[in-house]
């Protein structure tokens, strides 16, 4: 066996950024390790055709392929290589696959070079372990084939698998043939967190790590078949949830051996970590899923419930003597809302929503709605809140905070039918590792704001709480719930940089935690909407710019209705050339983000650069960051969000034409 960190021991570091590269050779080489660099894939091919390397350090992106691709030729070249993974890719899909094809381990940038080296020793380790092991039980299944050695061999040989398997980094049991256990390696002990006394046989090992004894039935009957259709040498993997001494439970691999004479190696991976990464996946590829779903539908659909509800909308400013004509109108314009914010929950859960990022603080934004929660929650619910005095900031969207904190109410009044006390807490925290351990979440250690949200209702049970945020699940009567709410609270939270945990049981309540990065700056004054109708009258001109039609003339009227003059075109070729043909000023541009040809985004700069005083308001249900970074706006850009009412349109024609320093109004 190699000495670790001895000359002998190779290492191959590919990586196309040659400041790392140097950083790694250089500390290798003062650890005494070999080192050898590469940096593209087949320049690493190359350099493994040459050389035994013992451990391939692979960046996950390299110039001419994927790292995860080179695991397979470089284990073809020497099967026992250790590879560690090194990236920067938050997704972790990469990762996922190189672990499942045979990475030892990953690493993230920055790199942090003392968990380099600890990786590389750990790796080193299990690798000199793993190929002494397999040379040991080649040698024993030889010589147990072919009989040539007596009892006594048999018994030396034993005990010389005991003496290697005592620093193994993966628990080893051998059981004898009568189901009794003869040994058990101290990482099963600390694996398990029982000895050898205390399962002296199968049936004690099955009764405690298996307590339900319906899944203790069925993992019996799996054991038993596997047993029975293994031969001597034969090897077939099982994986199973056991729950070790503590309580605790984990996800184990077992292969067990058959040994000749009857007996069984059994060894034992903890792959819970790995695991909860596949899970972690799983979830993405379903997020990432809806997000497709809701961003294909979302710009389209967005204009037909524009369409209707404008048009509904401008039909209700008119007077009606026929009261079933102004509700059968008010029913349509409800439908086309409902149906808009589900779209909008849809875009919010997938993160796909567009933000407008401010600096706010939590108390003030639960105090405002303090009084409409009231309302909303009815007086069998008494309502507490402990604020703490000296809060830090959020940057956050305060309509989507709002949203979270609605969300989060209804859902506790719904789990309180007889009432109860829903609080609202707020207080400020730095979290580290240790925190996030604690606590199930997984933040970068700063400063954060935790608002706690907690009911004294019916409560979750696990399976109910394992799904929760899922869309379209819910615990409610048909009919009563479209199971969007939590699912909506998780993307707006996750979107914002934030993390969401949950705590129930049944019949003790529900508590969420929201945590959202601190920041230490000034909130931002509220700014006060315009409410009078008269205040929203004008007499500017616009050029319309939207591709949907039906869209454009309803925009088209509802700007008229307010006096102003309309240029309308549906494209931007046609706009540009009505923004350089028109003779009088245009005070403003309207204009659609998603267009064929030409985005509202490039639209706008070319006709500013022939206009640079116009002012520009962009509208979308679906930005396609035209107009935002990961859903959030740019700082400057004005914005209306699809289906958008007449009043809330020229509500925002008002706020962005009354902000220019010559408006009459």
């Amino acid at each position: 066996m190699k000495a670790l960190g001895m000359a002998e021991n190779k290492v191959l570091i590919i990586d196309d950024d040659v400041g790392i590269c140097e950083t790694l050779a250089d500390i290798f080489q003062e650890k005494g390790y070999s080192v050898t660099t590469a940096g593209t894939g087949s320049e690493a091919i190359d350099r493994a055709g040459q050389t035994a390397f013992d451990v391939a350090l692979i960046d996950i992106s390299l110039p001419d392929t994927q790292g995860v691709d080179l695991l397979v030729p470089l284990k073809e070249i020497e099967p026992d290589l250790v590879v560690i993974m090194i990236t920067a890719d938050a997704s972790m899909k990469n990762v996922v696959r190189a672990l499942n094809e045979g990475a030892s381990a990953y690493i993230t940038k920055p790199l942090n070079m003392d968990e380099v080296l600890a990786k590389v020793r750990e790796a080193l380790e299990k690798r000199h372990l793993v190929i002494e092991n397999k040379r040991l039980l080649h040698e024993i299944q030889q010589e147990l084939s072919e009989r040539k050695q007596a009892e006594e061999a048999l018994h030396a040989e034993k005990e010389k698998f005991r003496f290697l398997v005592e620093e193994s980094p993966l628990g080893v049991s051998l059981i004898g043939k009568d189901g009794d256990y003869k040994y058990v390696s101290p990482k099963f002990v600390d694996m398990f967190g029982y000895v050898l006394e205390e399962v002296p046989t199968g049936r004690e090992w099955f009764r405690k790590v298996y307590p339900d004894k319906k899944y203790r039935k069925q993992v019996i009957s799996t054991w038993i078949t596997a047993i029975e259709e293994t031969k001597v040498g034969q090897a077939k993997t099982l994986i199973y949830t056991v729950r070790c001494k503590d309580g605790s439970k984990k996800v184990i691999k077992f292969l067990p051996v058959k040994i000749a004479g009857g007996d069984y190696l059994v060894i034992y991976e903890d792959i819970t970590e790995q695991k909860k990464l596949e899970a972690k996946l799983i979830q993405s590829q379903k997020m990432e899923a809806v997000g497709r779903l809701a961003g294909g539908v979302a710009h389209d659909f967005n204009n037909i419930l524009t369409t209707i509800i404008g048009n509904t909308g401008i039909m209700l400013m008119h007077n009606y003597k026929e009261d079933h004509i102004r509700e059968c109108l008010e029913e349509i314009k409800d439908a086309g809302m409902r149906a808009a914010a589900l779209i909008r929950q849809l875009l919010a859960f997938s993160r796909k929503q567009t933000l407008r990022l401010e600096y706010l603080n939590l108390n003030e934004v639960t105090a405002d709605m303090n009084k409409m929660i009231k309302r909303l929650i009815g007086e069998e619910v008494k309502v507490r809140t402990l604020f703490e005095s000296d809060l830090l900031q959020v940057k956050a969207d305060r309509s989507k905070l709002e949203q979270i904190i609605m969300n989060l109410a209804v859902n506790a009044k719904d789990a309180m039918p007889h009432g109860g006390e829903l609080t609202f807490e707020t207080k400020n925290a730095y979290l580290d590792e240790s925190y996030g351990n604690e606590h199930g979440v997984e933040p970068k250690p700063g400063h954060y704001v935790i608002i706690t949200v907690s009911d004294t209702g019916i409560g979750m049970d696990k399976e109910t709480k394992s799904h929760i945020f899922e869309p379209f699940f819910t615990s409610k009567e048909t009919g009563l719930g479209t199971g969007l709410g939590l699912a909506t609270v998780y993307g707006i939270v996750k979107q914002m940089n934030g993390y969401i945990w949950v705590y129930s049981e049944l019949g003790q309540g529900t508590t969420f935690k929201i945590y959202l990065p601190g920041v230490k700056t000034a909130a931002a004054p509220a700014q006060k909407k315009i409410t009078s109708l008269e205040r929203f009258i004008g007499s500017e001109t616009v050029l319309l710019v939207e591709d949907d039609k039906l869209l454009r003339n309803v925009a088209r009227k509802t700007l008229k209705l307010h006096g102003h003059n309309v240029l309308e075109t549906e494209n931007g070729g046609d706009a540009i050339k009505v923004a350089e043909a028109y003779e009088k000023p245009i005070q403003l541009i309207i204009t659609d983000v998603v267009m064929p040809g030409m985005n509202g985004r490039e639209l706008a700069e070319r006709i500013q650069s022939i206009r640079p005083e116009i002012r520009v308001i962009y509208m979308s249900g679906y930005t396609d960051n035209a107009i935002s970074h990961h859903g959030v706006l740019e700082p400057g850009i004005n914005f209306i969000e699809k289906p958008f009412t007449p009043k809330s349109l020229m509500r925002k024609i008002r706020e962005v034409l009354d902000s220019c320093p010559n408006s009459p109004y």
